[in-house]
């Protein structure tokens, strides 16, 4: 969607598409992802889509992002000590600070606010939702709900808070129950020395171990295990082995596998055999 596709789109979806009955069913709810709080800790920005990527977040470049065309439909919402946050799947009502919603990590959430709420499109934007929080909507939250964390949140948490080496480098993690043998007996040594032959000097490749390495990061909360957030999301069972290796690289994920050789195999036949 370039332009004003996003407000043409989102005009048929208000008039034209909800029945009476429906209008009364979403008139005071807003559903969509949790990017953090800005400004205060009590005022979370929820993202529900734009004209770049529809209803997904991706990582972009804020100096080289366009802005001129960009429309998104996204709200500031204040949570005040009567806001209920409240875990979807268990029912379970927890406090702000337990919920994490005020860091950045990314959650789906199904918000209620305390006013009629009005569907909007923001326009004039300076630059991508992440890294321009002003000028929008603004509601009180009645209630939270945190949804199941969906895969689509996980691509872009692996592709954004993790640092990735050089702009044409790679990150080989190695994920799973960390009392499976794979996990317990991966030789890292053995795997740097192979990664090397597919490495230059402007292209890097880093092997990391998600039960080893250390997430300290204010805009996650607070630290943990690579391991420990991975298993916060609702993963398919693809990608829900006992162990499974990931390679991401700037773009995003290039492939899993449960094979050590297939990692191997996707760097011989990109550098190798091209």
């Amino acid at each position: 969607m370039k332009g004003k596709g996003l407000s043409i789109i989102l005009f048929f979806i208000i008039v034209l598409g909800c029945t009476p009955d429906d209008q009364d069913t979403v008139k005071n709810i807003i559903e969509g992802k949790n990017i953090g709080a800005s400004y205060s800790m009590n005022l979370l920005t929820i993202f529900v889509e734009d004209n770049v990527a529809g209803d997904n977040l991706i990582r972009v470049n804020p100096i080289r992002f366009d802005a001129s065309e960009y429309e998104v439909e996204a709200y500031k919402i204040i949570v005040t000590k009567e806001t209920k946050i409240i875990l979807d799947e268990t029912g379970e009502e927890i406090s702000f600070t337990d919920s994490n919603l005020a860091s950045k990590r990314v959650n789906s959430v199904e918000v209620k606010v305390e006013e009629d709420f009005t569907r909007e499109v923001s326009h004039n934007r300076h630059n991508y939702i992440t890294f321009d929080r002003g000028f929008l909507p603004i509601y009180r939250a009645k209630e939270i709900r945190i949804l199941p964390n969906p895969v689509e949140n996980f691509l872009y948490f692996m592709t954004t808070f993790i640092p990735y080496p050089h702009e044409d480098g790679y990150a080989v993690f190695l994920a799973g129950d960390p009392n499976s043998e794979e996990v317990q007996f991966f030789d890292f040594y053995q795997a740097n020395q192979a990664l090397n032959t597919f490495q230059t000097s402007s292209r890097r490749i880093s092997l990391i171990n998600s039960n080893q390495y250390m997430i300290h990061s204010n805009d996650l909360g607070r630290g943990a295990t690579l391991q420990y957030l991975i298993d916060e999301f609702e993963l398919p069972e693809e990608y829900s082995a006992q162990h499974l290796y990931f390679v991401f690289n700037h773009g995003g994920l290039v492939t899993h596998t449960t094979d050590w050789e297939e990692v191997l195999q996707y760097f011989q036949a990109k550098y190798i055999y091209n």
